[in-house]
């Protein structure tokens, strides 16, 4: 039985639109490294060959690996250019300023090392200090600065996936509080709205029923009169407590209002054994079902409340309870 109100976790909006980004200045870059190779160096042209190959790969394998092949493509791309920092200008090109081609480098794998830890995280982070580990110790006083700053914009890609992560986990927090009954840990109405949709959905999947039942706690007013409202919200936790153990694994529980809770019934046959459970485990209680089809949700709790005033009439000609 689920507790209505749990929710997955959202999509990492963020995250599609960081990858999106990647791709976009993959696809810019791809042109400009054809006449790159044929004029450059070796250097030059393994770097190129390297990305080349790195973004077929990762762009083919975009749906397995999710941000692994964002993660691949920058690192790649990265490593290409500590490559070209590390060896002599002429391994590069020969046909602009050293001081332009060492700028330009450094540019691109700042980007580059500042990518790979705000996309993969830790294993960014990891990854980009070993680039920079590697080209430190290729070059230990030459290129000393030039780590150091790309190793600050690693750790400043780091710190903001960090921080873009705390944010998306409390934006999940406060979306999931905002569904939750906050007495008794059911969903509230608009959860109810949120799952009845799903649910609408998933019975038409399995080509199975969607029932709706309505429940009243009929006891509630005269404990809160008679005992006090700390009694009468435990009372309403102890019948959250029960219906919840009452239903399927596939069934549903929201508290909709004050003495009101509602259930969604996935696949269910007959409400009458739930009904029969829950009359023993509180006396007070009136329950109605009513079966989905094709209806609204509003037409299916109007017709789940008549059934369940109808139950509330007959038990109280049965046992003469005044409610």
């Amino acid at each position: 039985m689920s507790r209505g109100g749990d929710s997955s976790a959202l999509p990492p909006e963020l995250w599609q639109r960081a990858s999106r980004y990647t791709w976009i200045a993959t696809a810019l870059l791809l042109p400009t490294m054809v006449p790159a190779f044929v004029i450059g160096g070796w250097a030059l042209r393994v770097s190129d060959a390297s990305f080349a190959l790195a973004a077929l790969v990762g762009w083919l394998a975009r749906r397995r690996l999710g941000l692994g092949a964002n993660l691949l493509v920058t690192t790649v791309a990265s490593a290409g250019a500590l490559l070209q920092l590390s060896v002599p200008v002429d391994a590069v090109t020969t046909l602009i300023a050293a001081s332009v081609i060492r700028s330009t480098l450094l540019l691109f794998a700042g980007v580059g090392v500042y990518a790979m830890s705000f996309i993969g995280g830790r294993v960014g982070l990891a990854f980009a200090g070993v680039l920079l580990v590697a080209t430190a110790l290729v070059h230990p006083v030459g290129l000393l600065g030039a780590v150091l700053a790309l190793a600050l914009a690693a750790l400043l890609g780091y710190m903001i996936h960090g921080l873009v992560e705390h944010l998306a986990h409390r934006e999940r927090e406060l979306s999931a509080a905002a569904l939750v009954d906050p007495l008794t840990g059911l969903g509230n109405r608009r959860a109810l709205e949120r799952a009845f949709d799903v649910a609408v959905a998933e019975a038409a999947r399995q080509d199975t029923t969607l029932f709706v039942s309505l429940w009243d706690l009929d006891a509630l007013k005269r404990t809160n009169d008679e005992r006090g409202h700390e009694a009468g919200d435990a009372l309403l936790r102890d019948f959250a407590a029960a219906l919840t153990r009452t239903l399927h694994d596939q069934d549903q529980a929201f508290r909709i209002g004050g003495d009101e809770f509602c259930c969604l019934h996935l696949g269910l046959k007959d409400g009458a054994s739930i009904l029969a459970r829950m009359a023993l485990a509180f006396p007070s209680v009136s329950g109605g079902f009513a079966e989905v089809g094709n209806d609204s949700l509003g037409t299916a709790l109007a017709q789940a409340d008549r059934a369940m005033y109808a139950a509330k009439r007959r038990r109280r000609r049965h046992d003469g309870s005044d409610g």
